[in-house]
């Protein structure tokens, strides 16, 4: 059993590790492709930002269809998706000058890439519920690794090759991805009769009722991730504001994910010692710390230590928000859980987008980063006054 429960964590950790690649590839360097394709910083701002909506909108669609109906597994949503994300990449690396198909592309390319994350930590509380206990930081660290290596490479080669490297990368990437989960076996659900639940829109009204602190704690996230958006989506425009360019995005990219790996691995160790929601807690000054930092920094090299506070920020937030999720919500409803905690990042990445454009083109980089930092500390005000009982976890409202 215990070789079993090996064997899986380290499949799971490279399904991590190709999807946080993908990821980077295409999510991480979409500024700098579509810049290079002529967009301007609003119009990367919305076009992302609809991504983003219309995003949410599905992701709790797909979380209800794989939770109650049992009509596909977490694996074939998993499988289609890759194949949906490649096949887009492959006709988007034969678009060169018509701005318009390469929006619509990269939407749903994009919308194709975000939709797949809450499934993949969700292929965690699978085992959990099997009673397999996989090590969810050490796959997220592992992950943050491979992210760091790529966003560095990636950096370079898109100064050498071109911005058509980031399409072919991530072609590359998602291809790995779908051999590895090809490896897993995993059961549909069973469906589920639910009085007053069979209908969806029933089903997230009684979960809205019946999970308020969660909820609160995602709402002060989605203004926090407001502003690790606007500096995630306009880093280049940041870095070229203080002499930068396409280059050092990769290596900040790079020393970010570096600086979450003590905390991604380590989290096992930590989480023993303290309750998700306290977690949560620190992960919440951590980026609003972060936030003034990138306020302040005159050079590239003051941003790339702003990066640095990353290990407590998303580092922290991701295995600590997973871990939370699978705690505060009953496992019948976790994919709709594990899917609520990734939409308050893209609530943030939404309001961040359209935001941060609007702001940088309109008034420059320094307004745009001021106004991400008074978003983040109201949001870190909310988390650090939200009162739990019983540590926050079910039906602690």
């Amino acid at each position: 059993m215990k070789q079993s429960v090996r064997n899986i964590e380290i499949r799971y950790a490279a399904v991590h590790s190709f999807f946080c690649m993908a990821y980077c590839s295409i999510c991480g360097f979409a500024t700098v492709y579509l810049a290079a394709r002529q967009f301007s910083a609003s119009e990367i701002g919305v076009l992302l930002a609809f991504a983003n909506v219309l995003t949410i909108i599905l992701q709790p669609v797909l979380a209800a269809y794989i939770d109650g109906a049992g009509k596909i597994s977490l694996k074939t949503a998993i499988l289609f998706l890759c194949l949906v994300t490649i096949a887009l990449l492959s006709y988007l690396y034969t678009v060169n000058e018509n701005k318009t198909k390469i929006a619509v592309v990269m939407l749903l390319a994009t919308i194709s890439i975000l939709l797949m994350q809450p499934l993949l930590n969700s292929i965690y509380t699978y085992y959990m519920e099997k009673g397999i206990e996989l090590n969810f930081g050490a796959a997220r660290g592992t992950g943050s690794v491979t992210y760091a290596v790529i966003s560095i490479l990636l950096g370079r080669i898109i100064e050498h090759r071109g911005e058509n490297s980031i399409v072919v990368t991530g072609i590359l990437l998602y291809a790995g991805l779908l051999v590895f989960t090809l490896t897993f076996h995993i059961e549909k659900t069973p469906p589920r009769e639910r009085n007053g639940e069979r209908n969806f829109w029933n089903s997230m009204k009684l979960f809205v009722k019946k999970y308020k602190v969660f909820l609160l704690t995602l709402s002060g996230f989605v203004l926090i991730f407001t502003e690790h958006y606007i500096v995630n989506t306009f880093l280049l425009q940041i870095m070229e504001n203080v002499g930068g360019g396409a280059g050092d995005v990769g290596t900040s990219l790079g020393i970010a994910a570096v600086c979450e790996l003590p905390v991604m691995f380590g989290f096992s160790w930590i989480v023993r010692r303290s309750g998700g929601s306290q977690l949560l807690k620190v992960t919440a000054v951590a980026f609003t710390v972060k936030a003034v930092f990138f306020l302040a920094a005159p050079t590239v090299g003051m941003i790339h230590l702003a990066q640095c506070f990353q290990m407590l920020a998303y580092g922290l937030f991701m295995p600590a928000i997973v871990w939370y999720t699978s705690e505060a919500v009953d496992m019948e409803d976790m994919v709709k859980g594990q899917s609520l905690a990734v939409m308050c990042a893209l609530s943030g990445n939404v309001l961040g987008n359209i935001l941060g454009g609007w702001i940088y083109d309109s008034l420059g980089a320094k307004a745009m980063l001021l106004a991400g930092t008074v978003i983040s500390a109201a949001g870190m005000i909310i988390i650090l006054l939200i009162k739990t009982k019983n540590g926050g976890y079910k039906n602690g409202a």
